[in-house]
């Protein structure tokens, strides 16, 4: 029997290659690499998503505008769903694009001051990374599945209310 539980052939298990969101395999860096990044003496190898979004601008809006947008969106977002709560009994009437359409544009437009305020760039790196991907494709499929019944005329009304009210409660 072997000490400290290494396997029959002494040889150890290889570790698992990392890969990106596709299953691609995605090459480290080594440690001093990572070390002369982070003091500024290397750079980094940008992506193509880096190269966009640095020819756009997107990390290189000052805090003073990056607040103001973020409260732009939060008003905003914050009156079309006080606008929408006014319309919440066209939805029992037969009529629910009245409350859904303001309602779900507020839940955007406020999801929207959150990628104004972190800057667009961070914002989706973070949303569609491989611990959040699903979690955000989930959310903008049940958005757009959610304006989708409500226009959609092929369903009894019935049906139509009882998904349009599952997908609020999902989001």
């Amino acid at each position: 029997a072997s000490k400290g539980g290494a396997s029959k052939g002494g040889a150890k298990p290889r570790p698992k290659q990392k890969t990106n969101l596709w299953g691609e395999p995605v090459q480290e860096s080594s440690t001093l690499d990572k070390g002369l990044q982070a003091v500024g003496l290397q750079e980094k190898e940008p992506t193509a998503y880096d190269v966009v979004c640095d020819s756009l601008g997107c990390d290189k809006i000052p805090w003073k505008y990056r607040l103001m947008g973020w409260a732009a969106c939060l008003c905003v977002a914050f009156v079309l769903s006080f606008v929408s709560m006014f319309f919440i009994s066209a939805i029992l009437a037969g009529r629910p694009e009245d409350f859904v359409v303001p309602y779900t544009f507020a839940h955007l437009i406020a999801v929207s001051g959150s990628m104004v305020l972190s800057t667009p760039k961070k914002f989706c790196r973070v949303a569609f990374d491989r611990y959040h991907w699903g979690a955000t494709t989930f959310y903008l499929a049940t958005v757009f599945f959610t304006l989708f019944v409500t226009f959609y005329e092929g369903l009894p009304d019935d049906g139509r209310i009882a998904i349009i009210v599952l997908c609020f409660l999902v989001q």
